[in-house]
């Protein structure tokens, strides 16, 4: 029980008035003795007993009266179930807010979501303070669950912890975390009244999965993670031993309507190309969704480096998607920086994007002559570097994106080329390798350099299998057997089938002619080898026949990738294919470069909330990050230092403060000796786009699906305005009780007046 005006509760002291008016009139006359009196207390003492009952009668009605009236005024509020519970005392109060960027959502002229979370929280806990023996325990729902104050008797403490809350992060998860910590918590504790109060804005997403799929749905139930509790089963386990009460904070939805809420967001920003060099032009593709029902048109601005944007009108049709392509030139090499955005809306966290692009002079490849060929023009190096570089270094900007080195087994072999100066490593029909120049190898895929391997007549399928393939836990994801096919030039060959047309290897290939033209050349002997033992391998293409041996595998190895061909590209008389046409050739190695000199993952691009690291070639010290203006801006040191990696490259310490999106920039000295040299790494942080399908549960989907008997719009007791459902208001009750009690007082003292007076 509470009251919604607990001051007045003081009014019920009145009951002292009849009481004290009684006690005096007990002193009002004074005894004198009188013979005749002997008679009267005679029959006095006769009646005393009904006197004395219908006195203290009297006496109970009319101490009531106030007492009964104090209440009314007061207007107690009983509530039932998890209310009543939730306002009990010696109880465990545990408060979960949902902190997700969804909660910034603000409509025309009212507060967000996350204002009104605050709102009512400080409610709830303004109604526990002064009830003495309350725990209470704050839960912020984020990216990471957080809690603040655990089991804290200060009251005061956790309305000053609501009261202090920053906006909501950018990042989303859905509820299951933080429900899954409280389970635990309470699961683990002591405590035999536990009430969590659950504020959210009922975001379908903030539920996961499962709260809009049908419960009889057999193929959703055989999609989910049977070893996960979903959010219902939380939900389930916390009632098991507690209360849970549902706070609706959105308020956009109602007890039987769903509703989504309008919203314009950009959820991509990408290079058409995969790789960036300075003074080529390249295409930015930048995705924009629009979640409503109208057509919009917005300005989309797109900046570099935080000069002057170029501008672009875009109209999105209701509840499509849009590309916008926009052609752009990176002056300068380095890490260079894009952002993306359109004009506010009610939604702001979604409306801007930002990516961080390494922008190269030159894609660096060092290849490795394999062939005993004395000819140049028929080396399988010297074919490869043509492909590479068909001006050798002296036409314009957009044909010389590569800057291929071409060298000997033997130099390589003996260790004397170093890989830290290179983005890729191919090897072009190596015969054999050893332990140093495996250990080169594997240590530079591990820091992020690619590997190309062109197998051909004087491949050692031993050699190769015990440097590269081990016992399946090296780079090489198959194990070799050795040649197979026909007489090289004859009438007799092989086709190809291409596995994974849409792999960034074959995106070169941008009609569906060059595929066909692919799969149709004849390939007449090629290095067979048994099926892929790693899941780190893929088969991207395969030699048409039988046993459709692999023709291109790819696999990915520490931070870098690899790609083996199993029929070298030549122009030898006695070449293995005819793959050598420049139709061919000439999309499929520059795009393979590409993609192999990127790292296996982007390090300088995430999503809210990850963590931020990356490798360098020196070892950096003195780190300290600076934070984006949606963060706060400030710069915070990083006391945990850098690790020494395999390839001679050092990890920078990793960051996790980025719970909000936008640029962060990585400052540090890099360490050479006893040198010292300042250096910036950038980063860029993005919201999940998916969190912006503002669609929200109707009360009765959520009740249903998430096991709860109520959802509140309001705290359980509220200072001012009505009792909120699951309570009963008992002002008007005791109004009535108060006139009974007053009517009979009159009734019983007109009884007793008049029955002495005879």
């Amino acid at each position: 029980m509470s009251f919604v005006n607990p001051a007045l509760l003081f009014g019920a002291l009145l009951f002292a008035v009849p009481l004290i008016i009684h006690l005096l009139n007990r002193q009002r006359y004074k005894r004198r003795e009188w013979a005749a009196m002997s008679f009267l207390l005679l029959a006095y003492r006769k009646q005393r007993r009904r006197l004395r009952t219908e006195n203290l009668l009297l006496l109970l009605l009319r101490c009531l009266i106030p007492i009964i009236l104090a209440l009314a005024i007061a207007r107690p509020v009983m509530h039932s179930g998890v209310a009543a519970a939730a306002l009990g005392s010696s109880v465990h109060h545990i408060l979960i807010l949902d902190n997700s960027y969804s909660m910034g959502l603000r409509p025309e002229s009212a507060q967000t979501p996350h204002q009104r979370m605050k709102e009512i929280a400080g409610q709830i806990l303004e109604d526990l303070g002064d009830r003495n023996g309350s725990k209470v325990t704050l839960v912020l729902a984020g990216n990471r669950t957080r809690v603040p104050i655990s089991e804290d008797l200060n009251i005061d403490k956790g309305k000053a912890t609501v009261a202090s809350l920053p906006g909501p992060e950018d990042s989303a998860r859905d509820l299951a975390e933080a429900l899954g910590q409280v389970a635990e918590m309470i699961e683990e504790g002591t405590e035999q009244d536990v009430v969590v109060f659950l504020l959210t804005d009922l975001q379908v997403r903030a539920f996961g999965e499962q709260p809009e799929d049908d419960p009889g749905d057999e193929d959703a139930a055989a999609d989910e993670d049977l070893f996960d509790d979903t959010v219902p089963d939380l939900i389930g386990r916390i009632q098991e031993s507690g209360e849970v009460v549902i706070i609706d904070v959105g308020g956009l939805a109602n007890e039987n309507t769903s509703a989504q809420a309008d919203n314009l967001q950009i959820t991509d920003i990408e290079l058409r190309t995969m790789v960036a060099v300075a003074r080529n032009p390249v295409s930015v593709v930048v995705t924009l969704r629009n979640r409503s029902d109208t057509a919009v048109t917005a300005e989309l601005n797109l900046e570099i480096d935080g000069a002057q944007p170029s501008r672009r009108s875009v109209t999105v049709e209701a509840g499509a998607e849009t590309q916008e392509e926009i052609a752009v030139t990176f002056r300068q090499t380095g890490l260079r920086t894009l952002r993306a955005s359109i004009a506010d809306d009610g939604l702001l966290a979604d409306n801007e994007r930002f990516m961080v692009v390494p922008v190269r002079d030159q894609i660096r490849v060092l290849i490795v002559e394999g062939s005993p060929e004395s000819d140049p023009g028929l080396m399988d190096a010297e074919h490869l570097r043509a492909i590479l570089d068909p001006t050798q270094g002296d036409g314009p900007s957009d044909l010389t994106n590569f800057a291929p080195t071409v060298t000997d087994t033997i130099a390589f072999l003996s260790g004397r080329e170093d890989l830290r100066d290179y983005d890729l490593l191919a090897l072009a029909n190596v015969e054999r390798l050893n332990e140093a120049a495996a250990s080169i190898i594997t240590e530079a895929l591990l820091s992020g350099t690619g590997l190309l391997v062109m197998l051909g007549d004087r491949t050692d399928p031993a050699s190769f299998n015990l440097h590269l393939h081990g016992v399946g836990d090296g780079p090489m994801p198959m194990k070799l057997t050795g040649p197979s096919g026909f007489r090289p030039g004859g009438n007799q060959f092989h086709e190809s089938r291409v596995l994974e047309p849409d792999h960034p290897v074959f995106s070169g290939y941008v009609q569906d002619l060059y595929l066909e033209a692919f799969q149709l050349t004849p390939v007449y002997r090629f290095v067979d080898s048994e099926p892929l033992t790693s899941d780190h391998g893929e088969v991207l293409a395969s030699v048409r026949n039988p046993d459709l041996s692999p023709l291109i595998v790819a696999s990915t190895y520490g931070a870098g990738k690899a790609l083996f061909m199993t029929s070298a590209i030549s122009l030898a008389p006695n070449r293995w294919n005819r793959l050598d046409l420049l139709m061919l050739s000439l999309p499929l190695f520059h795009e393979a470069a590409r993609w192999l000199t990127l790292p296996q993952t982007d390090p300088h691009n995430v999503l809210a909330g990850a963590e931020l690291a990356t490798t360098l070639r020196q070892r950096p010290v003195d780190v300290a990050y600076v934070l984006p203006e949606r963060a706060g801006g400030s710069k915070v040191l990083v006391a945990e230092d850098s690790r020494s990696l395999p390839g001679g490259r050092y990890s920078l310490p990793p960051f996790r403060q980025t719970d909000h999106a936008g640029l962060y920039a990585a400052e540090m000295q890099l360490a050479t000796g006893s040198s010292r040299q300042p250096h910036r790494e950038l980063f860029a942080v993005n919201v999940d786009p998916t969190e912006g399908d503002l669609t929200y549960l109707a009360h009765s989907t959520a009740k249903q699906q998430l096991g709860v008997e109520t959802i509140l719009r309001n705290a359980p007791s509220h200072s001012s305005g009505p009792a909120q459902s699951g309570s009963s208001d008992l002002g008007i009750p005791l109004l009535y009780l108060a006139l009974i009690v007053l009517l009979s007082e009159a009734c019983l003292a007109r009884f007793v007046s008049r029955r002495r007076a005879a």
